[in-house]
């Protein structure tokens, strides 16, 4: 079991902390996902009853196409892990990042992304951004979850949709899953 925080904003402004416990249910280390279970969260609504919801995005219905604009909204990392000496980081607490979706690695098994992500994308990430998600500027829609960058090409990298999909299948788990994309590796 794991305990962890989530940032939300308020009305005026100011970040505010939840406190939440969890446990891995599954992981994939091939796919490079993991399924968690909420145990417990610290709830704000004050009266016996009320339950927490939670923010989601819809997956996009279909794949994304070379050069698509996309969207990365993720927490960086607070310790400089490029700096030769030891110290923080001046990212805000919250990073909206603009890029462009770069297509899929040729020739590559969209399943496995155990090395580096097979899905490329050029938003700003930083150190902690793995996970987050990569959503379409047009629409907001899901396109995959940010993973890795690549050091040769500077390109960064995600695991698109159909190894999710794949997973979630996997471990029966179908209710979340409603695709109608057959686009090669999405």
């Amino acid at each position: 079991m794991k305990k962890s925080t989530k940032q939300r904003k308020s009305a005026d402004g100011y970040f505010l902390t939840q406190v939440w416990q969890f446990e891995r249910r599954k992981w994939d280390p091939v796919r490079d996902l993991a399924l968690l279970k909420i145990l417990a969260i610290e709830s704000d609504a004050g009266k016996e009853g009320d339950i927490t919801t939670f923010s989601f995005v819809l997956r996009s219905p279909c794949a994304p196409t070379y050069r698509n604009r996309i969207v990365c909204i993720s927490q960086p990392g607070r310790d400089d892990l490029e700096s030769t000496r030891s110290g923080r980081t001046k990212y805000n607490l919250i990073k909206v990042s603009e890029g462009i979706f770069r297509g899929m690695v040729p020739g590559a098994n969209p399943d496995d992304n155990s090395e580096i992500g097979t899905l490329k994308h050029e938003a700003w990430t930083y150190w902690g951004h793995s996970g987050t998600p990569l959503l379409l500027v047009e629409d907001g829609t899901l396109i995959g979850l940010h993973s890795s960058w690549d050091d040769q090409t500077t390109l960064k990298h995600g695991i698109p949709l159909i190894p999710v999909k794949h997973f979630l299948q996997q471990h029966s788990i179908v209710s979340a899953v409603h695709s109608t994309s057959t686009s090669a590796g999405y």
